[in-house]
Parts: structure tokens; C-alpha cells; sequence
């Protein structure tokens, strides 16, 4: 598990997640900090812009909804589907604007 990986949650198809956390971190917690990855057509924009993070993978475009992210365990992830590391500075910005404020 690497951070911005994408991984089915609970195995299922429709619930991809990505991981937001430090890899310094990940293999000494139970938990995790995920976002859901949803797809465009299913995401509801009432969010600040700033904070979806729009992303293409497996040739679809999908949006990382970062208000949504939390904790979850580390079990519940199991099945790597991808990464998202060349969307670093978009995840970030958007990490930094919720948090920080700008």
C-alpha cells in the first residue's frame, strides 16, 4: 500500500478508495485515510470545486471527493486497482484547502 493507490473497499466494484495517508505511516496503524473515488456521472457537485479532485482513471473520468475522507481499516482494502501519484499536486492542493483554508 502506497499513498494515492486505489483499492476496492470491502472488495466490491462500485467502492473504490484512495489512500491519502503518508507511506511512512501505513504499515504500523490499524487504520487508513481513504477517499472515495466516484465517478463523474454519480457525483453530486454541491462542494466547493476546489475540493473534488478530477481524475482519469481506467480511461473514465472520476472525482476524488475529499470532504468525504476518513479513516477506515486497513482490511476493508484489499484488492489494488491502480495509482493516482500523477495527481499528486492536485490531491495536495485540495488536501491544503480543506485543512488550511487556501
Amino acid at each position: 500500500m502506497n499513498r494515492f493507490d486505489v483499492y476496492l473497499k470491502d472488495d466490491q466494484e462500485t467502492q473504490k478508495v484512495v489512500i491519502l495517508q503518508s507511506d511512512l505511516h501505513l504499515r504500523q496503524l490499524d487504520t487508513i485515510i481513504v477517499a472515495p473515488l466516484v465517478p463523474d456521472k454519480v457525483v453530486k457537485k454541491p462542494y466547493l470545486r476546489r475540493l473534488l479532485v478530477p481524475v482519469t482513471f481506467e480511461s473514465e473520468t472520476y472525482f476524488i471527493i475529499i470532504p468525504q475522507a476518513g479513516p477506515i481499516l486497513k482490511t476493508k482494502v484489499t484488492v489494488y486497482r491502480g495509482s493516482l501519484s500523477a495527481y499528486h499536486h492536485d490531491i495536495i492542493e485540495a488536501l491544503d484547502f480543506l485543512f488550511q483554508g487556501f
